[in-house]
């Protein structure tokens, strides 16, 4: 019965759920994840750990409900479907069987494919370390980029250190998910590629088996719970995937990453018993920041923070590496397989030396009443409702706290629930837990939203916040209130076509300008957004893109300020040729910044384009790509923007003279 329901699927339904193109699946769950975002995670770890599912598979026939959390598009209601129909039916035979399960839409199942195998049951895995460095295999990429255009600064002598050029080399090496080791040398525009690049990163990172599940040494990240107590490169926010919030992921990664910021550096040990796991990890990662003595106390104090990573100035350069941020953790946790429960005891530092074994940051490290934090975090599984929660805070000062709830309330509607109070007592540089404002701190609010699926060929998606800032933050002296809802539509009607409109509508409190309020009295800030986009599948290697987007904004002086883009994006993978590109065209009027319009673009992989429009003008850019071999491949990506009413282009020392600025980006990666 189960071998002829599969030959029926196997001939009933079109075969594209297995032709899709796995780069484009990743770029969509991408976009998908990052729209709405107020602040910019890390892509490069985003990305690779979408491409690593998507390589190793996860398998169908062994998964549970942890393993499958890991896929943010799915909710509860359908991994409960999913084993489910293991359990009832045996393992699955195909893949096509995905779209036999109850409550398992199309368009779900078709994503589903891409991210999962069918393997039998494996014996224990017996490999040894050097059985793992023979099996593995290793990648290596080198990257530029170049701004046509010369900046004010490149025409001033020895302002910059170095040359306009941004480059970067990167080597990998990964055995399944048991071992993984790489470098990479990196040096932005205007820096100095010296002996090594700017900057230089490395890790190494195993998994075990027996007691000890994990090792990782150099620059690695750390995830605890939903990332309150310690997030490095967890990612939450409001996005179009409205349940994306509820994700939690216990454990270490290696950092793979160009970004100057957010890594940890030293080492980490994990360890396992039965369903207990015991992490402790030290790092000391390096911080670019100015170091002033305190002649009086004769003490050095961080006067200020570099976040940009940048290395071009005198004035940068001086900042460089000058301080050290120290961060020691300690994380208990049962895992069971529909509870969770972890306390975190962690304790951090930013020391204004950049020596680890300086006496100011051995002196903190045994100094067990600095800045020590305590933390507990917790899952649990009630049928098909999952709730999720978790507090930290400081000795003798206020809880931050976070819980969430996801309710299957029909077989065709889900809902889900998030209520945190982040005190502004609170300030931890790891902290990445889900937050609607750009940090963890002075915030107080509860969400709400739903996905509703009346067909399958329709889904809305929905949700409201509201929150508070009862301290001063930025523009606001007072304290603050804010909301904001949105809903999407997408209608599917086959594989050919889809269709989206997008509506958000945000309210903020902000101060009045002082040239209208002597008292400081607060307005209101009020920006709408509408977009319709949809997608056409020509062929099957030919793919349409069509967006109009509008932003009327405005602002607490009562002037409106409007936004409009329109783009045409064009994708062409024939298959079984060596070639493939995409091209796009945007055409946009921004009378404000205040109105300005965020664009995700396709770039080439592990480098990320997200654009600002402001102004009146066109963009456009070609990506293509060529496989050289069968393990080497080529990739370009050519920019151009023109802005017919402006003289210049940017500002200071970046500005550039004329209204076009046009921007090269080639990678050559080979795998061995």
């Amino acid at each position: 019965m189960k071998v002829a329901l599969c030959l029926l699927l196997c001939i009933g339904i079109n075969l594209s759920i297995l032709a899709q193109n796995n780069l484009e699946i990743t770029d969509k769950t991408m976009e998908l994840m990052l729209e709405n975002q107020e602040q910019m995670p890390d892509q490069s770890d985003l990305e690779l750990n979408l491409m690593e599912l998507n390589s190793k598979k996860i398998n169908l026939n062994t998964v549970d409900f942890k393993e499958l959390r890991q896929l943010n598009f799915l909710t509860t209601k359908d991994i409960d479907a999913i084993l489910h129909h293991r359990e009832k039916y045996g393992l699955f035979l195909s893949k096509y069987e995905l779209q036999a399960i109850a409550g398992l839409t199309e368009a779900t199942a078709k994503k589903l494919a891409a991210y999962v195998s069918l393997e039998e049951l494996k014996q224990l895995d017996q490999s040894t370390l050097k059985d793992l460095l023979k099996e593995g295999g290793n990648e290596i990429i080198f990257q530029s980029e170049r701004i046509f255009q010369t900046k004010k600064a490149y025409l001033i002598p020895g302002y910059y250190a170095g040359s306009a050029n941004q480059l970067s080399i990167r080597y990998r090496f990964s055995c399944r998910d048991k071992l993984r080791f790489g470098f990479s040398l990196e040096k932005d525009a205007g820096e100095k590629w010296g002996s090594l690049g700017d900057f230089q990163s490395l890790h190494v990172v195993y998994k075990g088996k027996g007691l000890l599940q994990q090792f990782a040494m150099g620059d690695f990240q750390a995830n605890l719970g939903m990332g309150l107590n310690l997030g490095s490169s967890l990612f939450n926010g409001k996005s179009a995937l409205v349940f994306q919030s509820h994700y939690m992921a216990s454990g270490i990664k290696p950092y793979r990453s160009l970004n100057e910021t957010g890594f940890l550096r030293g080492g980490a040990i994990c360890l396992k018993k039965q369903n207990f796991h015991l992490i402790f990890l030290a790092s000391a990662a390096p911080i670019s920041a100015l170091v002033q003595t305190d002649t009086i106390n004769q003490l050095d104090r961080i006067s200020s923070i570099n976040q940009s990573g940048l290395h071009r100035t005198q004035t940068e350069l001086s900042k460089k590496n000058e301080a050290i941020h120290e961060l020691m953790a300690l994380n208990l946790a049962y895992e069971g397989k529909k509870f969770d429960l972890g306390f975190v005891v962690k304790k951090e530092a930013q020391i204004a030396s950049n020596s680890i074994l300086g006496s100011e940051n051995l002196r903190s490290i045994f100094l067990t009443n600095r800045s020590l934090n305590l933390g507990a975090y917790s899952a649990v599984l009630l049928k098909n409702c999952l709730v999720s929660s978790e507090v930290s805070g400081f000795i003798n000062q206020k809880l931050a706290g976070i819980i969430s709830v996801i309710v299957p309330l029909h077989s065709k509607l889900d809902l889900s629930v998030i209520y945190r109070n982040y005190p502004s007592t609170i300030s931890q540089s790891y902290s990445n837990a889900w937050s609607a404002l750009s940090s963890i701190g002075n915030e107080k609010g509860m969400y709400w939203a739903l996905i509703f699926k009346p067909k399958k060929e329709h889904q809305f998606s929905f949700y409201t916040d509201r929150f508070y800032s009862k301290s001063p933050r930025y523009q606001n002296a007072f304290p603050s209130a804010n909301f904001d809802y949105f809903i999407d539509y997408v209608y599917t009607p086959s594989k050919l076509f889809s269709g989206e409109l997008r509506f958000k509508n945000s309210i903020q409190s902000k101060d009045l300008s002082i040239e209208n309020s002597i008292t400081k009295q607060q307005g209101t800030e009020h920006k709408i957004q509408v977009r319709f986009h949809c997608r056409y599948q020509f062929q099957e290697n030919l793919n349409y893109q069509f967006r109009m987007e509008y932003i009327c904004f405005k602002n607490t002086e009562e002037q409106t300020l409007n936004g409009t883009l329109i783009f045409h994006h064009l994708s062409f993978h024939p298959k079984g040729k060596k070639y493939s590109f995409q091209t796009r065209l945007e055409s946009f009027n921004i009378e404000d910044y205040a109105a300005r319009i965020v664009v995700l673009e396709t770039d080439i992989p592990f480098s990320y384009t997200q654009v600002q429009l402001n102004k009146t003008g066109t963009r456009i850019y070609l990506l293509a790509s060529y496989s050289l071999a069968k393990h080497s491949s080529f990739s370009m990506r050519f920019t151009h923007s023109y802005y017919p009413n402006e003289p210049t282009i940017g500002s200071a020392y970046e500005q550039v003279q004329g209204n076009k600025l046009s921007e090269i980006k080639i990678q050559f990666r080979s795998s061995f």
